[in-house]
Formats: structure tokens, C-alpha cells, sequence
């Protein structure tokens, strides 16, 4: 049994202790004990809680998640997902999405964080993240092809957009149907499939992507993926492609469909070694330079065109005509000369003979 006890000082300030009393099995009577609440009035009204019996909170994280709604909402993301899935999938589908980018976390954390967050007051939510719950979820947004293709349409610019690459990438699992043997299976030993995303030149920001059978080409892969842009009536479209993808047969296919492209040559083609030399008169004329991201890049444009499968000379008025560009980064080149003369010093250095 307790009870609370109030003493007064002589200074006028009133403690307020909390009696209990505890049996003494050996001496076979009882005993008080107090434990001291704080400072209260004369009623044994606490004034102020102790310190000692305060419990740490912390505030759930803000600030990231705002970012990323606003951001959703000034893009259009947030009301082309309330048409395309309803605003409870919707919002559901954009949670996750702004969960993954902000604190990436396992399908069996993913209740445990946002718990933790304002992402369920910033976006109206009332929903459970539960592991069983959002697997069957995704499975079934996964399946809902014909929603998918509606938001690619509802996100898709007028105004063109910009392909950057084919990307192949390797597969283990069962479940994807495009997953197959394709160039690079020796290599990793894994089935493969390809992988296209399509970016806005409006925002920059990337709309649409494509999933191909991995044995498809890559040239194949493109001209699916600009037809499809075409349905959309996204015009113009622009490829941005590495130098694996450069032959004279995808140069053909690329005019003959009107698709802009930039795709490196590489130094074994003819065409290349022509322009570099060219270039050198050039290329270190002022008027020909610029300062970018914090180094002097120079720059020779020129024109060619195909003539019997070969890329040849041109002048920017003919027919066919492709503009080619020649760049030169000074910092980099003079890493490279720097690089190439310690080399040749090691080398002359271990082919002397030791003196002694």
C-alpha cells in the first residue's frame, strides 16, 4: 500500500514523496520507504515533472518527404497517378516511390519507417505498409500493363523527347518473360533483357521506359521504342548512344526514320581520323572555345554524309548532310600527356643498367 505525502521547508517550498510500505520477511514487521515526485504546493499539486521521468520522442522526419510531394505535384506526377490508378493506388504507388528515394528500405522495414515520417499526412493516406499487403499489391500493379500505358501517356511531352541508351541487363528470375539468352550470357551467365528510358526535353526528367527480349538488337529495340513514342504524338524524338551502337546500318536506319542522334565515332572508322586531323588547324582558335564545368573546352564542327556505305566529307548544304563534332577538353589531355610521359620515364628508368 501507498499513499503521497506533502512536507513542507522552512523555506516555504513544498517536496512530494510518494510512501509505500515494504514487509521484512526477518524482522517480520514493516517498513517505509519514499521516493521523492518533485516540487509541488501545499494541496500536493505537482509543479513541474521531474527530469528523471520524462520520456524521449522524436519528432517524425519532415522536410524530405515535403520536397519530394511538391515536386510530384508541380511535375504533374501526383494527378496523372490519381487518373490513372485512383487517388488511394495512386497515392500509394507515389508513397513508395518517394519512400524509395529517400530512405531506401526491405518490403518488411517499409511499415516501421514511414511510421516514422509525415509521408501518410502529406499525401491523405490512410492505408498499412505491411509486408503481405504491398507484395500483392505490386504483383498486381505489375500486371496492369494497359494502366502503365495510360500513364505513359499522360506524362508524355509534345514538345520531343530523348532516348539515352539501350541498357542490357542480366536476370536470374523465372518470372520475366523477356528474360533471355542474348549477346552477353557468356560472360555473366545470366538470361538478359533490354531496358530503354525516355526522358522529357521539357524537365529532363525521364516519362516512359521499355522492356525488350534481351536477344533483340539494339537497333531493333530503338525502332520499337520510337514508334511507340510516335502513338503518343511525342515528336521529335532524340537518341544519345555510346559507341558500341555506332555502325554505318543503324546511321542508314536513323536517317531513313528522321530520328535525331549524337553517337560517338569510333577511331577505327576512316571518317574519324579525317576529321581529328582536320580539326588541328582549328581547334585552338578563340573563337572556337568555351569554359565548361570548370575547364577550357575547345570545339571543330563540321558536315558529313553517307556515300556507298561510307561516311565521307560534306558541306552543310548538301543533301543528307550530318554535322559532326570534334572536342577537345584541355584538362583532361593534359592529364593524359602528363600520364603518358611519367609512363615513358618509368620505362627508361627500368631499362638502365645499375652504376655503381
Amino acid at each position: 500500500m501507498s499513499y503521497k505525502v506533502v512536507q513542507k521547508q522552512s523555506n516555504g517550498r513544498c517536496y512530494l514523496y510518494e510512501v509505500t510500505g515494504v514487509w521484512d520477511p526477518v524482522k517480520k514487521n514493516s517498513k517505509q520507504t519514499r521516493t521523492y515526485l518533485g516540487v509541488c504546493d501545499a494541496e500536493g499539486n505537482l509543479l513541474k515533472e521531474p527530469a528523471r521521468n520524462r520520456t524521449v520522442s522524436c519528432s517524425p522526419v519532415y522536410g524530405p518527404y515535403q520536397l519530394f510531394v511538391q515536386l510530384a505535384e508541380r511535375s504533374g506526377l501526383t494527378s496523372a497517378l490519381d487518373d490513372v490508378y485512383g487517388v488511394r493506388d495512386g497515392r500509394r504507388l507515389l508513397a513508395m516511390a518517394i519512400l524509395g528515394i529517400v530512405d531506401p528500405v526491405t518490403v518488411n522495414q517499409m511499415e516501421n519507417v514511414i511510421d516514422d515520417t509525415y509521408l501518410r499526412e502529406l499525401l491523405g493516406v490512410d492505408w498499412g505498409f505491411e509486408q503481405s499487403s504491398v507484395c500483392r499489391f505490386l504483383q498486381t500493379m505489375g500486371h496492369a500493363s494497359e494502366q502503365r500505358e495510360l500513364l505513359f501517356n499522360e506524362l508524355a511531352p509534345k514538345s520531343g523527347c530523348v532516348i539515352f541508351d539501350i541498357v542490357c541487363l542480366g536476370m536470374d528470375s523465372e518470372d520475366l518473360e523477356y528474360a533471355e539468352v542474348g549477346r552477353k550470357t557468356h560472360l555473366t551467365g545470366s538470361r538478359q533483357f533490354n531496358l530503354g528510358m525516355v526522358h522529357s526535353m521539357e524537365d529532363n526528367l525521364p516519362f516512359c521506359y521499355r522492356t525488350y527480349p534481351g536477344s533483340v538488337a539494339d537497333v531493333s529495340t530503338l525502332d520499337n521504342i520510337v514508334s511507340d513514342l510516335r502513338t503518343m504524338d511525342c515528336s521529335p524524338v532524340e537518341l544519345e548512344m555510346d559507341r558500341g551502337f555506332f555502325s554505318i546500318g543503324n546511321v542508314q536506319m536513323m536517317l531513313e526514320r528522321g530520328m535525331g542522334f549524337t553517337v560517338p565515332i569510333p577511331a577505327r572508322v576512316g571518317i574519324s581520323k579525317l576529321l581529328l586531323s582536320e580539326s588541328v588547324r582549328e581547334i585552338d582558335s578563340p573563337l572556337n572555345t568555351d569554359y565548361l564545368a570548370r575547364s577550357v573546352v575547345r570545339g571543330y564542327e563540321t558536315f558529313v554524309r553517307l556515300e556507298d556505305d561510307e561516311l565521307v566529307k560534306a558541306s552543310e548544304g548538301d543533301a543528307g548532310a550530318i554535322r559532326a563534332l570534334v572536342f577537345q577538353d584541355d584538362s583532361k589531355r593534359t592529364k593524359e600527356i602528363a600520364t603518358l610521359y611519367s609512363t615513358q620515364i618509368l620505362r627508361m628508368l627500368s631499362n638502365r643498367n645499375p652504376v655503381f
